[in-house]
């Protein structure tokens, strides 16, 4: 069947309210996936692929400073999490296994590093502040 319309899938635009509506949601439902990363880490990466999808969606809006919290929550601690753990595998090797004690702090303050970033985007879009 051959479609005639100029906009191929949408019947009506897309109000601001629920725009905005839609935005907050997946918000939401981003550090939602951030938490539940810490027991399935695949849903970090799900996370990250949708702040990317609906980053253009955001333009202009307060919700594009919460997405690029949650873009740069992943990337930041990403990296951070592949230095510890060459740093760890590097000192376990060189001190014979005491350098074990030192990656398991820093791993401790890279949980509560992205800990504080979800509960603080949370917080602050609970609230309708910027970050």
């Amino acid at each position: 069947m051959e479609q005639t319309s100029n906009q191929p899938w949408k019947s009506e635009p897309q109000g601001s309210e629920a725009r905005e509506s839609s935005l907050r949601q997946m918000c939401h439902i981003n550090y939602a996936l951030y938490v539940a990363s810490f027991f399935v880490g695949i849903t970090a990466i799900i996370a990250l692929v949708l702040a990317y999808i609906k980053l253009d969606d955001a333009r202009g809006t307060y919700y594009e400073q919460q997405f690029r919290w949650q873009i740069n929550t992943f990337w930041i601690g990403l990296v951070a999490l592949i230095g510890l753990t060459v740093v760890g595998f590097v000192l376990t090797v060189a001190t014979l296994g005491l350098g074990f004690f030192l990656v398991g702090f820093l791993g401790f303050v890279w949980f509560i590093w992205v800990v504080y970033r979800i509960v603080k985007g949370w917080i602050y879009l609970s609230d309708n502040k910027p970050l």
